[in-house]
């Protein structure tokens, strides 16, 4: 693939993800089917009948071909903005939907296209153009309507089952503040302790203890294929000397990041995503001690999971300053890695082509980041009740 990619998730008003609006960019401009495809495989979609449907912009072009799109893959193509909303438009969509595809527009950026709603399957638009015409249309015509905005989640679920919403790639807007209790502010304490390279195994394990379900959690990572001991880890103290101070205060993270924010699963996905893309693009730029990158990453979404302003959270865990001002103002290389995985994540290739790093050599970032992400969260979150802390 010689451009970089992405997605976003799509879900129903159950939370329920129902598509990926899968995004591109070529340094051509232009996208041949070749490369979507291969774009596509890389993004290792099934072409089971059940999985999630991918959304792809489609440009002049692509639309008057219609028979390069795969079969019995689950895709649906989004008009882009300069695609003219004619008579021939009309025949190239038929055409698609004659191969299988749904065809939608993007009111939100090309707002000319409602005269096509008649002729699609599905409109993506932004919260604000949520009117009562326009819902009575999509609702005549049988269009679902896909929404994207600071409460599109919100929208959705009030406007009923045909009503989609598109979870934003950035910062997820939190729901409520979930303050920072005494139990809050010892787990933040902790985290930042177990990031000293001076703190002791006995400290750690003392500070450990206490909490069940860490102590819980932390055997799971122990006891996991991607550890792999040669006989179960059934002590707190073992598991700290299987996993090393290093990977311990990464897993201390992420676990009570979890238990923080538990009404917002999504957003913890998200932020292991952006901690693993910091750590991994730091290495890859050979920044010195890229791991506390992964650090960065993680801590850079506090402020939106919890609720809270980041420089409290901040004051809380007393982070080192090349961190904190890392995630305050991108500040040093950890901060520029910062507001280069950022940038990749809204999509802004433009700022992520400044990283002098290759397209593919994003996308496998990218891609190995998703699925280590997956695969951490089921080590961590699976519930497991055969393993005792001791």
């Amino acid at each position: 693939m010689r451009g970089y990619i992405g997605r976003h998730t799509i879900l129903n008003q159950h939370q329920e993800t129902v598509a990926f609006r899968f995004s591109h960019h070529l340094p051509t401009g232009e996208l041949r089917a070749a490369d979507l495809v291969m774009a596509l495989l890389d993004l290792n979609l099934s072409v089971r009948a059940d999985s999630p449907q991918v959304i792809v912009e489609a440009d002049q072009a692509l639309l008057s071909h219609p028979r390069w799109v795969p079969p019995g893959l689950p895709l649906a193509l989004l008009l882009s903005p300069e695609v003219d909303p004619t008579g021939a438009t009309v025949a190239n969509i038929q055409a698609l939907q004659a191969h299988g595809c749904d065809v939608g527009v993007d009111l939100s950026v090309a707002p000319q296209h409602s005269a096509l709603l008649q002729h699609v399957q599905f409109a993506r638009m932004h919260e604000t153009q949520a009117t009562t015409s326009v819902r009575q249309v999509a609702a005549s015509n049988g269009i679902r309507c896909i929404f994207h905005g600071l409460s599109s989640r919100d929208i959705a679920k009030g406007l009923g089952a045909d009503a989609w919403y598109e979870d934003p790639a950035s910062v997820p807007v939190p729901r409520r503040s979930f303050g920072l209790n005494p139990e809050r502010v010892a787990a933040l304490r902790l985290f930042s302790r177990s990031l000293d390279p001076d703190v002791s195994v006995r400290e750690l394990e003392t500070l450990i203890l206490p909490d069940p379900v860490l102590c819980m959690r932390l055997l799971q990572v122990a006891n996991s294929a991607a550890y792999s001991p040669r006989q179960p880890i059934e002590t707190i103290r073992r598991a700290i000397t299987l996993l090393g101070l290093s990977e311990l205060g990464r897993w201390i993270g992420i676990i009570l990041l979890g238990t923080l924010v538990e009404q917002h699963p999504e957003g913890v996905d998200r932020a292991l995503v952006r901690a693993r893309m910091c750590q991994a693009i730091a290495r890859t730029m050979a920044i010195f001690d890229a791991d506390r990158a992964f650090t960065v990453g993680l801590v850079s979404m506090f402020d939106a999971l919890l609720g809270l302003p980041m420089e409290s959270i901040l004051d809380q865990i007393g982070l080192s300053e090349s961190i904190r001002s890392a995630i305050l103002r991108h500040e040093g290389q950890l901060g520029m890695v910062l507001a280069y995985v950022t940038a990749h994540e809204r999509q802004q290739w433009w700022q992520v082509s400044e990283a002098q790093l290759a397209p593919s050599q994003w996308n496998t970032i990218w891609l190995e980041s998703t699925e280590w992400a997956k695969t951490a969260s089921l080590i961590v979150f699976q519930p497991r009740t055969d393993l005792v802390a001791t």
